[in-house]
């Protein structure tokens, strides 16, 4: 489960370069380049080699927006779609796989320690894509507003091989810090200092409810009340 929780976003990316690194074989090499240029206002992505022979890119030019384009990684508008993309991944099967795995196959884990590994996978994930995204989107969008082609299947490989380091370089870091076994001790805490507040709440409120009860709920006890609070 672990594995599914951690790649999913670079599974789907690999797909995305196959599909892409195809397309461009057929055109006439895998090495195929694109460049951005700008018409009446517009940018366009033109894409080098034979479109004719290609299955799903099959004009050379394309809107920077268009749906083929960006289904296929290309260009920094995919590159954001990706990011989007990667980030709901995160933040929907962090919380059912860990939600499974504490319910199926780590029935000794805490509830504070699942919460605890939820936060950690969704921040190591965010900053995982947003590495992903400097590395397919921005990167090259420099690149091409300097007039440079780009190979095209370069920034999907570079924004997997990102995504990747950048996991295994945060859990590093996570193991090596104790930052998640942190947050879990401070979530206990937190829950332990709860739970007091509220058996002192709940002892305040049932000694109200006893003076409440005696004072006005006998004879003796209105008198004493007349006594104590009347300065008799």
């Amino acid at each position: 489960m672990g594995t599914i929780r951690d790649h999913t976003g670079t599974v789907s990316s690999s797909i995305v370069l196959v599909k892409l690194g195809a397309d461009m074989h057929r055109s006439g090499t895998l090495f195929a380049t694109y460049r951005v240029i700008l018409r009446q206002g517009k940018s366009y992505i033109v894409l080098s080699g034979y479109a004719g022979l290609r299955r799903y890119l099959t004009a050379p030019v394309y809107g920077v927006g268009n749906p083929k384009v960006i289904k296929m990684g290309i260009g920094q508008v995919a590159a954001k779609a990706a990011l989007k993309s990667g980030a709901v991944l995160t933040l929907i099967l962090s919380p059912a796989v860990r939600t499974l795995e504490w319910l199926f196959t780590d029935e000794l884990k805490t509830m504070e320690a699942m919460l605890a590994h939820i936060a950690t996978d969704i921040a190591k994930g965010l900053i995982a894509a947003g590495a992903a995204y400097f590395a397919s989107g921005v990167l090259p969008a420099i690149a091409v507003s300097m007039g440079a082609s780009v190979v095209a299947v370069i920034p999907v490989v570079a924004g997997i091989a990102v995504a990747i380091a950048a996991g295994k370089l945060l859990n590093l870091v996570d193991n090596k810090l104790g930052l998640t076994e942190k947050l879990v001790d401070a979530l206990v805490q937190h829950k332990e200092s709860w739970a007091t507040a509220m058996k002192e709440n709940k002892r305040s409120v049932e000694l109200v409810r006893r003076e409440t009860n005696y004072y006005f709920g006998s004879t003796r006890g209105n008198l004493d009340f007349i006594r104590r609070f009347g300065g008799l």
